[in-house]
């Protein structure tokens, strides 16, 4: 079987998560509240779809990597390394994982069942600090590979590549064309943001076919997007939070775009552990704390429209929790 089969095959089992509206939580003024199922995908994330189109772009289109004899590195804050491991791992690639070292065990474990090679920082510097140590494995890597050795730590910086952001228009793609079957759209698109490549790739597809708000959340700890709307850098005072992969600190991401944002709502754990309750006992969805955030912050803003529809991501599964 050639390169593009075995991609085209792994490609069939990734995206086309379910689309549907909660049922049994109240939400008011006569609006609907829209979950994408992201947390269906093989790793249990949206971020499948970004490493399938990832290694795609790097080995197929690009020719950068090649499986069985490129290492692929990347750093993560728990989903998107999953996610690299396991394509890596469907794809025949050697794959190195960094990470905080006080993420919940659960994510740890995730990884570990893809790869190995997992690393982690002994401090409280969230993904500032695996940024640092990625370069430290990247630089003692290559000071003793040639420049030309094929062999050496491949990084595939999903943060920093459009191709991010492509990804995610696929999965905003599948929204429009199931929607589209109702004769319904989205009004608002509520979107944790972590390197922003979600909320931009998802929200550039709805704003161009229904002229949806996007609107942004933070946690209360570590308001990272509100403050880089007002141009405010402090980095140095954030708190750690439990709302892994988004609020951090330090690292200039691309795709964040805060011009492109029409609100931002910051989030509390007492606002998010509420609505992953409501969740669970009421729709029997067992999904992450930033699904729970999101969650959060479509409630309030349902108090505030009426009929709209808005939409949420179910990011993850509390399994990495």
């Amino acid at each position: 079987m050639n390169r593009k089969q075995i991609y085209n095959e792994l490609r069939q089992r990734i995206g086309n998560t379910k689309l549907l509206p909660l049922r049994n939580i109240p939400i008011l003024n006569n609006n609907t509240i829209y979950c994408k199922y992201e947390f269906e995908n093989p790793s249990g994330s949206h971020y499948d779809r970004v490493y399938y189109r990832l290694y795609r772009y790097y080995e197929i289109e690009k020719q950068r990597i090649q499986p069985g004899i490129t290492p692929i590195i990347e750093n993560t804050s728990g989903c998107a390394g999953a996610a690299c491991a396991y394509i890596g791992k469907e794809l025949g690639y050697e794959t190195h994982i960094v990470a905080p070292g006080n993420l919940p065990k659960n994510r740890f474990t995730n990884i570990l069942n893809y790869t190995q090679n997992l690393y982690c920082t002994h401090d409280a510097e969230y993904v500032l600090g695996t940024q640092k140590l990625l370069k430290e494995l990247l630089i003692d890597d290559h000071k003793n590979k040639d420049k030309n050795d094929p062999e050496r730590l491949f990084c595939l910086n999903h943060s920093q590549i459009v191709e991010s952001v492509f990804a995610m228009e696929e999965c905003g793609q599948e929204i429009v064309t199931d929607l589209s079957k109702t004769d319904r759209g989205i009004n608002i698109f509520v979107s944790a943001v972590g390197n922003g490549t979600s909320m931009l790739g998802v929200g550039n597809v709805l704003r161009k076919k229904w002229q949806t708000k996007i609107i942004a959340l933070d946690p209360v700890e570590a308001p990272v997007v509100h403050n880089l709307k007002e141009g405010v850098n402090q980095f140095k005072e954030y708190e750690e939070h439990e709302l892994y992969g988004i609020g951090a600190w330090g690292i200039q991401f691309p795709f964040i775009n805060t011009d492109y944002i029409d609100d931002i709502y910051t989030v509390t754990p007492g606002e998010w552990e509420h609505a992953l309750r409501l969740l669970i006992e009421k729709e029997s969805l067992y999904v992450g704390h930033t699904s729970a955030a999101s969650l959060a912050v479509a409630l309030k803003i349902a108090e505030t429209v009426n009929n709209k529809n808005i939409l949420i991501i179910l990011y993850d599964s509390i399994k990495n929790y």
